[in-house]
């Protein structure tokens, strides 16, 4: 069984630079093993 991961962030908060790096996040997440929402 995977372990889960729920990301929250603020798409808005800063310069919305973790918007563009979600995709990357998702993709080392997933690699580590866990299961994202």
């Amino acid at each position: 069984m995977r372990k889960r991961a729920r990301i929250i962030y603020n798409p808005t908060s800063g310069k919305e630079v973790f918007k563009r790096a979600l995709p990357d996040v998702l993709i080392k997440m997933e690699q580590a093993g866990y299961e994202t929402s």
